[in-house]
């Protein structure tokens, strides 16, 4: 009688731990994946300001930013207003410029932040945003380009949030923000005119220079500030005024007062009237007197 053989079972037995070891090795390879990919993500923007602007560019002897002129143009966003600002160096600053500093004439109202850009770092002191590192990236051509949002809460007066640089170059500040307008609260220094707010010192000159670095436009009813860092030293205060609702006001005034007019001229009218009724009939009775008088005479 023959005995049945069984199959060996050797290579089965070997297979399991072969499938097991490479499904640890898949796994250990992928977590590895992982923790490259982070250790080789890029670091974040620091909050309150933008990329590095280098090494040197802020240093104790860094060189200021040679400006020529600046514009800031303020908008309505969620929240409190953003600041769209465009400094411009001097006609011969590209071709030497290797990054610097740009200080404020007063740090922006607390709360302020500039908006992350390449090239550009906040100079923060005491809490405050008081000027800007500039990398030599960030300029382009002749321009630097920042933002800043200035957080509001509630109506009434409000820290100007655009950032004037200190010195004596002229700065343009706009005025209008959609359908509303900034309007300065206590500035002594700047007179208001027709068209613009300007010190005495900024002359039509000086304004058309600004404007013709700037880009910007002359409208009448724009009213944007000519201002110098010496001249916003301290700090400004501005209301944001609804020139709709101050035109309600006004035209309720003027009602006010036509009817006010109108009806003086209503009761002149009636006295008028009276006095002269009365001066009709002591007429007319001095006449019956004297028609009296003359009949008993004849």
């Amino acid at each position: 009688m023959t005995t049945p053989t069984t199959a060996p079972v050797t290579a089965p037995l070997l297979h399991i731990p072969t499938i097991r070891l490479a499904t640890h090795l898949r796994r250990l390879g992928a977590a590895a994946l992982v923790v490259a990919s982070v250790l080789a993500a890029p670091e974040p923007a620091r909050a309150g300001g933008g990329q590095t602007a280098g090494e040197d560019a802020c240093a104790p002897d860094a060189d200021s930013l040679p400006l020529a002129g600046a514009h800031f143009a303020p908008r309505r966003v969620d929240g409190g207003l953003a600041w769209d600002a465009r400094f411009v160096v001097t006609s011969d600053a590209p071709s030497s410029f290797r990054g610097g500093a740009l200080r404020f004439a007063a740090p922006l109202p607390a709360g302020e932040e500039l908006v992350a850009t390449q090239g550009l770092d906040a100079i923060v002191e005491a809490g405050r945003v008081a000027g800007l590192c500039v990398g030599e990236g960030a300029l382009q051509g002749r321009t630097v380009s920042a933002s800043f949002f200035q957080p509001l809460s509630g109506e009434g007066a409000i820290a100007l949030g655009a950032p004037i640089a200190t010195g004596r170059t002229v700065q343009i500040v706009d005025t209008s923000v959609g359908d509303a307008r900034l309007e300065l609260t206590d500035a002594p220094l700047l007179e208001k005119h027709v068209g613009f707010v300007a010190p005495r010192g900024i002359g039509p000159g000086a304004r058309e220079e600004a404007r013709r670095l700037t880009g910007v436009r002359e409208h009448v009813s724009a009213s944007p500030i000519y201002l110098r860092g010496e001249d916003a030293r301290g700090g400004l205060t501005v209301r944001l005024a609804d020139p709709r609702a101050r035109d309600h006001t006004s035209a309720i005034a003027v009602g006010v007062a036509f009817a006010a007019v109108v009806g003086g001229l209503v009761l002149a009218a009636r006295r008028l009237r009276r006095a002269a009724s009365v001066e009709r009939a002591d007429a007319l009775l001095a006449s019956e007197i004297e028609a009296a008088a003359k009949g008993s005479r004849g």
